[in-house]
C-alpha cells in the first residue's frame, strides 16, 4: 500500500470494509486480497489517511482526528474498526497554522483539551486579557465582542468575564479561515482605497464583504476572480491615471468613439471597464503621456 501510504496493519482493515472492491487470490499458499491499481489510484485522488494526511500537514496525528471533528471534518468510515480516511475536497483548505489553533477538542473521554494555542492550563476558562491576548487586540475590545455575542461568557453579571475556550477557539477559527482573504491584503492587491473597492468590487456584486468581528475579509474564490478581471481591465480612474491624464479623459475619449467600454456588474449596480490593451493602444496612439504612466 505504498500508494495510500499506510502500514500493513491498516491496509488489511482497509481491505476489510465492505465498500471497497476486493479480489480474492491464491498466492504463495495463503489466500490474499488485492486491489486494481486503477482502483488504487483513483481512490488516491479521491482520499487521503489519517496519517498521511497529519504528515502532510505537519501535526501530530494522535489529536488530529478529534481536531478534525471539531470542525465537522469527519471520515467516511465513522466506525473506528475501520482505519480512518477523509475525502480530499473536505480537507484541502486546512493548513497546519488552522489545525494548531484549535484551542478545544473532545477526546475519546469526552474531556476538553487545551491545544498549542494556550500550553498553559487545561481549564476550560479563560480570562478577558488572555483572550485579548490570543486575538490581538484591547481587553475592552474583547469585551465589545462579548456584547456583540461574537464571544460568550459563562454569566454576563458576573464580573470578571469567564469566556469558554470553545467559543475563543471558534472564532479564531473563523478569524483565520484560509478560504477568506483580509480586507487589507484585498486593497492592495487591487490597488485601491476602500471607497473605490466598495464601488467598483462589492457594489457590483464581485465581492461579498465578511464581517467576523472586527476583522473584515472576502472570500478566496471571489478574490481570485476579482483578480483575474483586475489584471485585464482598468477602470475609468486606473486608465486616467495610466495615461496621466484628468479625470474626465477616459469619458472624453468614449465620446470621441476612440475606445469602448465595457459594463461589469450586476442589474443594480454596474461599473465601465477598459482592456489594459486598448487603454496601451490610446497611449501608443499620443493619447496619454508616458513620462506618467503607471505600470501594474
Amino acid at each position: 500500500m505504498e500508494i495510500l501510504n499506510i502500514n500493513n496493519r491498516n491496509a488489511r482493515l482497509f481491505l476489510k470494509i465492505p465498500d471497497i472492491p476486493t479480489t480474492k487470490k491464491y498466492l504463495n499458499h495463503y489466500t490474499q486480497y488485492c486491489l486494481s491499481k486503477e482502483f488504487v489510484n483513483s481512490f488516491h485522488k479521491k482520499y487521503i489517511f489519517l496519517s498521511p494526511l497529519a504528515e502532510y500537514l505537519d501535526v501530530s496525528h494522535l489529536t488530529l482526528r478529534a481536531k478534525l471533528a471539531s470542525l465537522n471534518i469527519k471520515p467516511i468510515y465513522i466506525n473506528k474498526l475501520y482505519p480512518a480516511y477523509y475525502a480530499r475536497k473536505d480537507i484541502k483548505h486546512l493548513d497546519k497554522s488552522m489545525i494548531e489553533n484549535i484551542v478545544t477538542y473532545k477526546n475519546n473521554s469526552g474531556r476538553k483539551k487545551a491545544g498549542i494555542v494556550d500550553k498553559r492550563k487545561n481549564d476550560a476558562y479563560i480570562s478577558l486579557s488572555e483572550a485579548a491576548k490570543l486575538l490581538g487586540i484591547s481587553p475592552s475590545q474583547t469585551a465589545q465582542l462579548i456584547q456583540h455575542k461574537w464571544l460568550n461568557v459563562e454569566n454576563l453579571e458576573i464580573r470578571p468575564y469567564r469566556i469558554p475556550r470553545r467559543s475563543i477557539d471558534n472564532l479564531i477559527q473563523q478569524k483565520n479561515d484560509p478560504t477568506y482573504v483580509d480586507i487589507e491584503v484585498v486593497l492592495n492587491a487591487l490597488d485601491c482605497s476602500y471607497d473605490q473597492l466598495e464601488k467598483n468590487w462589492i457594489m457590483t456584486g464581485y465581492l461579498k464583504l465578511r464581517h467576523i468581528g472586527y476583522w473584515r475579509s472576502f472570500s478566496k474564490t471571489e478574490f481570485d476572480k476579482a483578480m483575474k478581471i483586475h489584471q485585464e481591465y482598468f477602470t475609468a480612474s486606473e486608465a486616467n491615471d495610466y495615461l496621466g491624464m484628468h479625470r474626465t479623459h477616459m469619458t472624453n475619449l468614449v465620446t470621441q468613439g476612440l475606445i469602448k467600454p465595457k459594463l461589469h456588474g450586476n442589474k443594480f449596480y454596474s461599473v465601465r471597464l477598459f482592456l489594459r490593451e486598448d487603454v496601451d493602444k490610446l497611449l501608443e496612439a499620443g493619447y496619454g503621456y508616458k513620462s506618467n504612466q503607471k505600470k501594474s
